[in-house]
């Protein structure tokens, strides 16, 4: 058996973090028996989607470039790199908001990616999301 530094080819193989080795894209049904496409991210968590946007994600090879990112205040969000324009939220892809309005997870997890659970409001302050869903207004 090779490790992971072993020559292919007669050139050294570069050295990778296991968890980029492993990072593996499946379908799954949910709990209702619905198709739900399943991204592992670069820290190991497991983002899903409705299997259309990641069809689309994948057209576009935004999918290999997946990853959490936080805003410095504990806000967690599953983000990717658009080649020559950097860096979006995967959700704000998937809804394609107007300028000034943002995408807000209604189960207040970010890694729950389907349509159902994205909802696009205009320009609240972050953290006002969650006030205006439990009280229904949402």
């Amino acid at each position: 058996m090779t490790n992971r530094t072993t020559p292919i080819n007669g050139k050294p193989r570069h050295k990778r973090p296991l968890s980029h080795q492993s990072r593996t894209n499946f379908i799954a049904p949910n709990d209702k028996g619905e198709p739900v496409f399943h991204i592992r991210l670069n820290d190991g968590q497991v983002a899903i989607m409705d299997c259309d946007d990641a069809e689309a994600l994948m057209r576009q090879n935004l999918l290999r470039r997946c990853y959490v990112n936080t805003d410095g205040k504990g806000h967690r969000y599953v983000n990717t790199t658009l080649p020559g324009k950097g860096n979006t939220a995967v959700a704000r892809l998937i809804m394609q908001p107007p300028r000034g309005w943002r995408v807000i997870h209604a189960d207040g997890n970010p890694l729950n990616l389907r349509r159902a659970n994205l909802i696009v409001v205009q320009g609240f302050a972050k953290g006002q999301e969650r006030h205006l869903l439990d009280k229904g207004d949402g």
